[in-house]
């Protein structure tokens, strides 16, 4: 008992115990009342202090678009992608050399065998001959590959978002790179990513990437004469409106020679 509110209570003229303990009790209840008041106060101002430290120390959410060009930009700076990575992807033409050994710059003529299997898209099996080897390994005559062979046919309500199938030029011939099936690791065989060859000149599409070529820094002419497409395919009705480009093949082999 707090000795200074005995002495208090006593000075009144009733000084009646039963009074005096309850005037005590009260003032005590009142006390305990203040000091939860001023301890919830300061607990409130220490989470809030904490939170600004945390704010200020602690990293800031990544944006979707963030983590995203993030993952670009990992993927532009980083080393040499596997090989069927590079397979998929357009290249400048040197570099699709340079990624990894045993892959073959070639010209010759495509023809099909008939058969096709799917692998993402139908894949169209094509023999290769009147083959000269341009860069990488000799191929030789008669060799075997697959093409992807996208439908290009308009559907209603879907959007295509097919890549582009290969075109040849007249009697079947490309300008090409043949990667064998141990460096594209598809479950098919080898594979072909070809662009048309009309006598000395390669065409290439004006803009973006065909037949995972892109023009680059490439010139040439347009090119508007005829090309051959895997029948039912489409795909010279799809790629025509962009426009095609035909470049000397001596450019190319200039570029494959750096």
């Amino acid at each position: 008992m707090d000795l200074t509110e005995l002495r208090t209570a006593l000075t009144h003229h009733d000084a009646d115990p039963t009074t005096v303990l309850h005037q005590i009790q009260t003032k005590k209840k009142r006390r305990r009342r203040r000091h939860g008041i001023i301890g919830s106060l300061a607990a409130a101002t220490l989470i809030a202090t904490g939170a600004g430290i945390w704010s200020a120390t602690s990293p800031s959410p990544i944006s979707p678009n963030s983590a995203l060009n993030s993952s670009r930009a990992s993927t532009t700076t980083s080393g040499n992608p596997n090989p069927a990575v590079a397979a998929d992807g357009c290249l400048p033409l040197e570099g699709w050399l340079s990624r990894e050994r045993g892959i073959s710059a070639v010209t010759g003529v495509g023809t099909q065998t008939g058969r096709t299997k799917p692998d993402g898209y139908i894949n169209h099996e094509v023999v290769i001959t009147d083959i000269k080897t341009l860069a990488g390994p000799k191929i030789a005559e008669g060799t075997k590959a697959w093409v992807k062979v996208p439908d290009h046919t308009a559907k209603p309500g879907v959007v295509d978002a097919a890549p582009d199938g290969p075109l040849w030029g007249p009697g079947n011939t490309f300008f090409g790179v043949y990667i064998p099936q141990k460096l594209n690791r598809g479950p098919l065989g080898a594979t072909l990513h070809q662009l048309p060859l009309v006598g000395d000149k390669v065409i290439f599409k004006s803009s973006g990437c065909w037949g995972s070529f892109s023009l680059g820094d490439l010139h040439g002419t347009p090119y508007q004469g005829p090309l051959t497409e895997v029948p039912g395919s489409d795909t010279y009705a799809h790629l025509a409106p962009q426009g095609f480009v035909a470049v000397p093949l001596t450019a190319v082999e200039q570029i494959l020679r750096r």
